[in-house]
């Protein structure tokens, strides 16, 4: 395999083309059309209004603040309650779904002096500017970026630059949430792309952040993206072994990226860009190649019970390899896993990891590729065997 794909739109990850008559329809009806896999797991997908222009059905406002429809626009006003205290939320206007991987596209006008964002992916508890994220929205028009700054992840990512408008003019955003990705578009400028260590599955929101503020929001559609499902069939049993190349079915940017758009090994799941090779010590004859920094895999597995597994992981590399590690529904419950040299390609080592926490039920592992080492890449990997390391909860 091979770094998180630099792809700032949908057809960026492309793989399929759609139809010039289809993208026309859908534009006509100002709609956004989405597609990812490859042609032997394509997903499809138009986007559809958060806000139908005349009333707020839809949303739930949270801890006060003033909310109402005026020509067409929300309109947010009369904030209050916030503060940098995670634990403590301010006025906010919520989602009633929650949402996964979606393209989300918007367009902000905020009044001289204002301070606002949106959430992505939030809980309805606690501030959701930190069990999710919020990207920043101020009056600051020709300032130098921040992590506090317009466009910003706040507190977490600045944004490459600051191509705010002036205070009272619309502002166009695209958001896209892929696993633990986050790439945002402002004003036809790329300005952010983060691999996030928090929630992969939340709620959507606006804010109103105090008195002085006051925050329009129009044209709200959001696409959601196709899940994964598991490969072969059924979700991987925790405790028990999951090879490596038995990641999910769903595509490009759903169940995996991968930098190149060729699997470079074993005609073995071909239809797909990841790089499968073929090894007679595999426990499948096959495993994970060609791995580099930014890439990731998702795994649909079921969990028996609650409480802490033990990780086994045959690995192989040619001088020191990088690191990885394994996120269970978007929380990186692994830290930094090393690869070490294993004499050789062609050398299997089996590395272990104890001690990690997992909770009982469904869920997705993604394993996600941090850094390379000297040997050029992160490592090959043939499978991922958990074991019970404490008595069930």
């Amino acid at each position: 395999m091979n770094p998180y794909f630099p792809c700032p739109l949908l057809p960026a990850i492309g793989l399929l083309e759609i139809p010039a008559a289809s993208l026309a329809a859908a534009a006509a009806l100002g709609l956004a059309v989405a597609t990812t896999g490859t042609a032997a797991e394509e997903t499809t997908a138009t986007a559809t209004p958060l806000f139908n222009g005349k009333d707020l059905d839809g949303w739930v406002p949270m801890h006060g603040g003033q909310w109402s429809v005026e020509d067409g626009t929300i309109l947010g006003r009369q904030g209050a309650g916030w503060s940098t205290d995670p634990a403590r939320s301010g006025s906010w206007l919520r989602s009633r779904k929650e949402y996964a991987d979606f393209v989300w596209e918007f367009e902000y006008a905020i009044n001289t002096r204002g301070n606002s964002g949106v959430f992505l992916r939030s809980a309805a508890t606690r501030n959701p500017a930190f069990t999710g994220h919020e990207m920043q929205i101020l009056d600051d028009l020709g300032r130098e970026p921040a992590v506090w700054s317009t466009g910003a992840l706040y507190d977490v990512a600045a944004a490459t630059v600051n191509p705010s408008k002036p205070a009272g003019e619309w502002n166009r955003v695209r958001i896209e949430t892929t696993g633990p990705r986050i790439q945002i578009r402002h004003n036809d400028h790329d300005i952010v792309d983060h691999l996030s260590n928090r929630r992969t599955r939340g709620f959507l929101g606006l804010q109103n952040h105090d008195e002085h503020a006051v925050v329009r929001f129009r044209n709200l559609h959001l696409t959601e993206k196709s899940p994964a499902t598991p490969f072969p069939a059924t979700p991987h049993p925790i405790p028990g072994t999951i090879e490596a190349e038995h990641f999910d079915r769903g595509g490009a940017g759903i169940a995996f990226h991968d930098v190149d758009e060729a699997n470079q090994g074993a005609p073995y799941r071909e239809a797909t860009q990841v790089d499968i090779e073929a090894r007679p010590d595999a426990s499948n004859g096959h495993g994970i190649g060609w791995t580099r920094a930014g890439e990731w895999l998702v795994y649909s597995v079921e969990v028996a019970e609650t409480g802490t597994y033990d990780l086994e992981i045959p690995v192989a590399s040619q001088k020191t390899g990088g690191t990885f590690r394994i996120e269970a529904d978007g929380i990186d419950v692994t830290g930094p896993i090393s690869i070490p040299d294993t004499g050789g390609w062609s050398v299997l080592q089996t590395i272990r990891h104890p001690g990690i926490r997992l909770e009982k039920g469904r869920q997705s592992l993604t394993v996600v590729m941090l850094s390379e080492g000297p040997s050029g890449s992160i490592g090959d990997i043939d499978l991922f065997r958990f074991s019970r390391s404490t008595p069930p909860e």
